[in-house]
Parts: C-alpha cells; structure tokens; sequence
C-alpha cells in the first residue's frame, strides 16, 4: 500500500471517527403554578438530545432562570424555536375577549431570551377569542404554519377534549381574530388527572407532552407520546403511537408551561480531523499528477 493511499484511508477513517452530535435538543420551559417575582418565575431546561430526555431523572443537563416578569394576569400556554427566533406565547389565566387574551413574544435569539429582563423584543397581541371553557395548551411553528392546540379546562370525554387549529402563516396567526384557517378535534382521551403541557411538531412526527395536574413524584409525573404522523395524531383516539414516562421530577410549585425539540445543525469535523483529510487528499490528488505524468 502506497503512502498516499494510508493517508487517504486515515482521513475516511477521521472523518467516521469524528464524534457526531445528536439530531436534536430538547427545551423544557417552566413557570411557577402562582404569579412570582421575576427572576425565579420562569426556567429553561435544555436536553442534549430526546434520548437524554426520555431517560433523564433530573431537570436537564444544562438550564438557567430568565428574568422575565409574566404578568399576574398572564401564564406561558406555548414555546418554540422557530429559525433561530425563540416564540412565548401568553394567555390569560381567566377567560376574557378577544383582542387581550393571547400575546406572542418573540426574541432575537436564544441568548436574548436567556438574558431578558422584559415581554421580548417584539411581540403582539392577538384577536382570537379562545373559548372559556378552553386553553391553549401547546403552540408550535412547523414549516412555516402555526398550530395551536386546545385542551379543555376541566376533563371531558375523548372526541371533544383536544382541538388542533392551524394557521397558513405567522402572519395569518397573528392578525387572526378566529380559531384558525383549518382546525379538527382530536379523538384522543386525556387522562383526568394529566393535562397536556406542550406539543411539538418534530421530523413530521407529532410529540404531546403531558404532566400530572397535581404534583406527584418522579416517575410518573410526565409522559411524552409521540405519532407517526400528523395525520395519525388528528385522527387518534389513543394516547399515540409510542410513548414513555419520564423520571423528571418537577418542583412542586413549579409546571411545565413549554416544550420545543429543535434540530441541531450539521457537526462540524474537529480541526484536527481536518487537517488528516486534507492531507490524506492532497497525498490523493499529487499521486494522481504523479501518474499522469507518467503516463505522459
């Protein structure tokens, strides 16, 4: 074996070497069930991938406080990350009309919104009037289309208990003043003693966070289920395709208000692996001149 073909092996197997990141992170947003003073209200948890999700037994591998001051009033029903933009959304904790009872808040990014001390850098208001015996219960941005997942308040009968509205844009969303331009109920049956706490569109699979209403201990305390498709999640009358419970065990006066799978972006080769390559290649690429000069 020539040297040039030992450099070019060394640098395919750099390159299968080099460590390869997860596909995706994990984003859990928690607000205190009662109004608190900014600074302890809101946390984010972050996740190094679903897998460190679904077996983590603790509050996530990284996370920090946000200084943001949600209004007495107010409480987080959604989050998402959404090109690069982190997205809250606020509902009124009572039922009121149209026109002050949902506000999205976007960040320019998520540093901004890990440093925020205020409502965001923008954000409106939004004139859908969400029924009173509903609240919103997940919010996502998924190519391009906003959805909005609706729960009952108080527990009822599947076919009537989750409603889906979607919306053919982020600016059809934000100037609508109705439930969506498409929308179903879904015929799942949400345990009575659980409520959905985020909802997540992810790989074209949908994902449904749900968390015991009172406190209980880890174990049993969330469960995430996950569909094949969307198509499969609008027409279920079960709790999903697959699932799992998972050993967080959330603070007692704390409740999951969030939840976003983001796709992480491409790894990059270490330098070292680099350097290998493009050795390995120009070894290639001389020994290649080598021969057709030879040849010549």
């Amino acid at each position: 074996m020539g040297r040039s073909t030992i450099l070019a092996a060394a640098a395919a197997a750099a390159l299968a070497a080099s460590p390869v990141a997860a596909a995706e992170t994990v984003n859990l947003v928690l607000q205190t069930r009662v109004d608190a003073d900014a600074g302890s209200e809101v946390f984010l948890a972050d996740f190094a991938s679903l897998d460190s999700f679904l077996a983590s037994g603790s509050g996530g591998e990284g996370g920090s406080f946000i200084g943001l001051n949600i209004a007495g009033d107010y409480r987080i029903a959604g989050f998402d990350i959404y090109n690069d933009t982190p997205y809250l959304l606020l509902q009124t904790r009572a039922d009121t009309g149209g026109g002050s009872e949902l506000f999205l808040a976007d960040f320019d990014s998520l540093d901004s919104f890990l440093a925020s001390g205020s409502g965001g850098e923008g954000g409106a208001f939004i004139g859908i009037n969400i029924a009173g015996d509903y609240e919103v219960a997940g919010f996502d941005i998924y190519n391009d289309k906003p959805f909005l997942l609706l729960e009952t308040r108080a527990d009822t009968g599947a076919g009537s208990e989750l409603f889906l509205a979607d919306f053919t844009s982020l600016a059809s969303f934000l100037a609508s003043g109705s439930g969506g331009e498409g929308g179903s109920f879904i015929g799942i049956n949400i345990a009575a003693d659980y409520k959905v706490a985020g909802f997540d569109i992810f790989e074209d699979k949908p994902y449904l966070l749900l968390q015991t209403r009172a406190d209980t201990g880890a174990g049993s305390e969330l469960f995430l289920a996950d569909f094949a498709s969307l198509d499969s999640f609008l027409a279920s009358g079960t709790g999903g395709e697959g699932g799992a419970f998972i050993g967080i065990n959330i603070a007692g006066d704390y409740e999951v208000a969030g939840f976003d799978i983001l796709a992480k972006p491409d790894p990059i080769p270490e330098p070292a692996t680099w350097a290998v390559m493009l050795l390995g290649f120009g070894a290639v690429g001389l020994a290649l001149r080598r021969r057709t000069l030879r040849a010549a």
